[in-house]
């Protein structure tokens, strides 16, 4: 397994006791690298998380930033146990050589 995951968002709501997280407004999750994997970062504006099944996703537009490299979809389903991310519809990518440009939220 790789690093853990930091998730932020402004909003949030916990149902079913905390089985399941409803995060809103400027939603991140990150995970730093670590010896086999490049840092990665999640953007979006809603996502539900299943902290028990260690599961996300999302139907709203969404950005992945990693190693360089910008994805867009709307819709997500990310497996943060194994790193798995399945972008949902309207995929698109897009090398960026500046490894610096990383999202920042107000």
């Amino acid at each position: 397994p790789g690093q853990p995951w930091h998730i932020t968002a402004r909003r949030g709501q916990a149902r079913d006791g905390i089985n399941i997280l409803d995060l809103y407004d400027h939603v991140k999750l990150e995970q730093p690298a670590d010896t086999q994997n490049a840092a990665i970062t999640l953007t979006t504006t809603a996502m539900t998380v299943f902290p028990k099944k260690q599961y996300a996703q999302t139907q709203q537009p969404v950005k992945v930033w990693q190693a360089g490299s910008v994805a867009t979809s709307v819709g997500l389903n990310a497996d943060l146990k194994t790193g798995n991310i399945n972008l949902l519809s309207q995929a698109h990518g897009k090398y960026q050589p500046d490894t610096t440009t990383q999202p920042k939220h107000k």
